[in-house]
């Protein structure tokens, strides 16, 4: 599961930044751009509550306390994670 969702399940504040506004819109109303098995629910009881996303990394970075940077993982064969 999210990182993200874990923090907010456990009920930190959590703001998601995107550099892509429709993955952001997308988050916002609700959708989910990856595939985790119990992301929509948690996307659905966080939102608006302990979950919220935007495209603004200055705004988010400077009312933050900690930040996390995650990146796309490469695929290797068979979609599988390529560990390099």
């Amino acid at each position: 599961m999210s990182t993200w969702s874990c923090f907010a399940e456990i009920s930190h504040d959590v703001i998601c930044v995107d550099n892509g506004e429709s993955k952001v819109e997308t988050l916002r109303n609700g959708g989910a751009s990856i595939f985790e098995q119990i992301l929509p629910e948690l996307l659905t009881k966080r939102r608006g509550k302990s979950i919220g996303f935007t495209s603004d990394p200055h705004g988010t970075a400077e009312r933050s306390q900690f930040l996390f940077i995650a990146v796309v993982t490469p695929q290797g064969d068979g979609d599988a994670a390529d560990r390099c």
